[in-house]
């Protein structure tokens, strides 16, 4: 199990992960931090467990992972954002998790993976999950109440472990190096990039979040399958607005953005 003493003896936030809830088990970090909110939990908390029974990624699907092997987090924000911001909380979250696993690699001398991110919420390693980000909010009265972005990493995962269907689109730390590492270590850089980046982004307009995360991406210029509740196309991934929203042209040269729905590469 995460090892509370660890986090706390090296965390270097002023109150992110202040408030740290760590758990064998739980169905979702994301439905206990709700929780958490209902009771008033100040912004910083953290939500941390060894296993979900039923971890969640967008669209309803479903998060898999082995018992104490991988970090399944949620974080709880109450950011002063309008309602139209909080796509650029996906995007922030998505540089933030790139540049804190650089670091944290750096540090124990794998400098060698290459990290991409997938529209909105996925890390990818040539091709192959290795974290995922799911991004809940309130908002009442067009204000945003909370935010809690939970997040799931691949660190120790034996991938064979995992069922077929999954085990070919998804990949982790340890397959990536042959090697295991300290969760509780990376759980720390992870918490005190988010604080402080966090602060940044505030006070920001955000166009270096949407810049920085374009540097990541590997899908714009590539061609996309583009699925709403309305319709099924094809076209090209071109570019992301301000707010993060995908930018396609189809392929009779009508240039759409995408709010509601997926982008498929390929």
């Amino acid at each position: 199990m995460l090892n509370r003493q660890d986090i706390e003896k090296f965390l270097k936030t002023s109150y992110f992960g202040r408030y740290l809830y760590i758990f064998p088990e739980l169905e979702s970090t994301n439905t206990f931090a709700r929780k958490l909110i209902e009771e008033g939990a100040p912004e910083g908390t953290v939500v941390l467990a060894d296993y979900q029974s039923a971890g969640k990624g967008r669209f309803g699907r479903s998060w898999y992972s082995s018992r104490a092997v991988n970090i399944l987090m949620s974080l709880i924000l109450r950011p002063r954002i309008t309602v139209e911001a909080i796509q650029n909380i996906t995007m922030a979250t998505a540089n933030i998790l790139i540049d804190s696993f650089h670091q944290f690699l750096q540090q124990v001398g794998e400098n060698d993976i290459a990290f991409t991110v997938k529209w909105p919420n996925d890390i990818l390693v040539q091709g192959k999950k290795i974290a995922g980000i799911l991004v809940e909010s309130g908002v009442k009265n067009k204000s945003v109440e909370f935010v809690i972005i939970g997040m799931g990493i691949n660190v120790n995962q034996d991938i064979q472990e995992l069922d077929a269907g999954v085990k070919d689109e998804a990949t982790s730390f340890y397959t990536e190096t042959g090697r295991t590492f300290s969760r509780e270590n990376l759980i720390v850089q992870l918490l005190y990039n988010f604080e402080r980046k966090y602060i940044e982004l505030e006070r920001s307009k955000y166009e270096h979040v949407i810049a920085d995360w374009k540097k990541h991406c590997a899908q714009i210029g590539k061609d996309v399958l583009v699925e709403t509740p309305l319709l099924r196309e094809a076209g090209r991934f071109i570019d992301v607005d301000e707010q993060g929203w995908p930018i396609y042209q189809t392929r009779d040269g009508q240039v759409k953005k995408l709010i509601t729905g997926r982008l498929k590469t390929g």
